[in-house]
């Protein structure tokens, strides 16, 4: 495997099966045929021929030679909005439940 991390923070940026210079960046290529350009390559450390147990994923470890795979403790996983407004929506919901009780209790001087 290939793996590019971000020069400034060794978080990793992209696990590829081959990775190419070229002259607008990084042409990375992944094993399901997909291949993409990482611009500005002079932002990213390259790393060959490098083994990637499969519980790593971008973004959520760290990579160098000398520490190997570490996980990014400041890592937060992206959740989608329509997640967060269900979220919002539920926790809303039993806090009106809970309010409701608490005001019937009041008014039967419970």
């Amino acid at each position: 495997m290939v793996i590019i991390t971000d020069k400034k923070n060794d978080s990793i940026v992209y696990i590829a099966v081959k990775a190419d210079i070229v002259s607008n960046g990084i042409k990375v290529f992944d094993n399901s045929g997909f291949e993409c350009i990482l611009a500005d390559s002079e932002c990213f450390n390259i790393y060959k021929e490098v083994d990637a147990p499969n519980s790593v994923s971008a973004q959520a470890y760290k990579y160098t030679p000398s520490d190997g795979f570490v996980k990014d403790e400041g890592y937060q996983p992206y959740i989608p909005i329509e997640k967060k407004i269900e979220i919002i929506e539920d926790s809303t919901a039993e806090y009106m439940v809970d309010l409701d009780f608490r005001l019937s209790n009041i008014e039967l001087g419970l």
